[in-house]
């Protein structure tokens, strides 16, 4: 019995095969890419479970050593990267910058359909002071130097991207300081007030206002500092701040001591808000600096610990906060 014999195919056999193949392909993918533009929720698979609530799983994001677990009346940690309404997005911005990543992708419900609109304007609107705040509530070190935002509407997605304010480098030598000065500064047998005293007067009377700086910012002058008198970098190593400056370096101490802390800002200015025996205080060390209100040196209290009221009785102009952003010192 003969074996069976296989016949060679033809070149041109061969030929038609391959062309047949492309063109099935390109069916196949002509179609994916009308269903795709037809109903992109459905196409793509990660959104389709989202929306239809199926399997959902919490979405994870990476934390660094300077993500804390604080909410706040305004914004609050979220688990679920996933926007229904504008809040949402608020506090997803707020995890994100929390938690020190440089960049977050996350989607919006398909209900949402100003989804991608108010996701811009949070970034890109000049007439929003949203997204200038939020970071506040946050670690120095995670701060941003600029933020960028992209969309996908076809899918409701988000991608937020940041350009962190401070560099590794700058972090190492703070901290480095901030552990010599705290050794030296804090005692373990005083009370926590005495010591946030202690960290206040050392930083008030070893701080230079850095008007130069100020003048450049505020006035837009043509000359602008060399120092970086904006963070806490300009404040600790090279004793040149201005109001932004002071407050980095303040919460920095208080975030040893797990005092609980927040940024606050005016039109014109920033400060500490500190959280002590269930009370919000405001701590000023800008204007208890002798330096910057009458160009004079001497260490003053009067901004020392206070509440609302004691604040704008003292100054009516530029402590005049947003109070619907900093409910708990309403």
């Amino acid at each position: 019995m003969e074996g069976y014999k296989y016949k060679k195919r033809s070149s041109s056999t061969i030929v038609d095969i391959v062309l047949c193949i492309a063109f099935l392909l390109s069916i196949s993918y002509l179609g994916i890419s009308l269903y795709s533009y037809k109903y992109p929720y459905e196409y793509n698979y990660y959104y389709k479970k989202i929306i239809e609530n199926i399997d959902i799983e919490k979405t994870t994001i990476k934390k660094n050593d300077y993500y804390r677990e604080y909410d706040y009346l305004y914004v609050q940690n979220v688990e679920y990267l996933y926007a229904r309404k504008r809040q949402d997005l608020i506090n997803i911005m707020y995890t994100f910058i929390n938690s020190g990543q440089e960049t977050v992708e996350f989607y919006c419900s398909k209900e949402y359909s100003n989804c991608t609109n108010d996701a811009k304007a949070l970034v890109y609107d000049k007439n929003n002071n949203i997204i200038s705040r939020i970071y506040e509530f946050s670690h120095p070190f995670n701060d941003y130097k600029s933020m960028s935002c992209g969309v996908d509407k076809d899918t409701n997605r988000v991608i937020y991207h940041v350009n962190k304010k401070y560099s590794k480098k700058k972090i190492k030598a703070i901290n480095n300081e901030v552990d010599r000065l705290y050794n030296e500064l804090y005692d373990p047998n005083l009370d926590t007030i005495s010591n946030i005293r202690n960290i206040h007067d050392y930083l008030v009377n070893n701080i230079e206002y850095d008007k130069e700086k100020s003048d450049f910012v505020e006035k837009k002058t043509d000359i602008d500092s060399s120092f970086d008198s904006t963070s806490a970098y300009g404040a600790l190593i090279e004793h040149k701040a201005i109001c932004s400056g002071y407050t980095d370096a303040m919460y920095l101490f208080l975030d040893r001591m797990g005092v609980r802390s927040m940024r606050i800002t005016s039109k014109s200015h920033i400060w500490n808000a500190v959280y002590l025996d269930g009370e919000w205080l405001h701590l000023d060390l800008t204007w208890d600096d002798g330096r910057y209100t009458s160009g004079r040196t001497f260490l003053s209290h009067k901004y020392f610990l206070i509440d609302t009221p004691t604040l704008l009785s003292l100054d009516s102009k530029n402590h005049i906060f947003d109070r619907d952003i900093y409910k708990e010192l309403s």
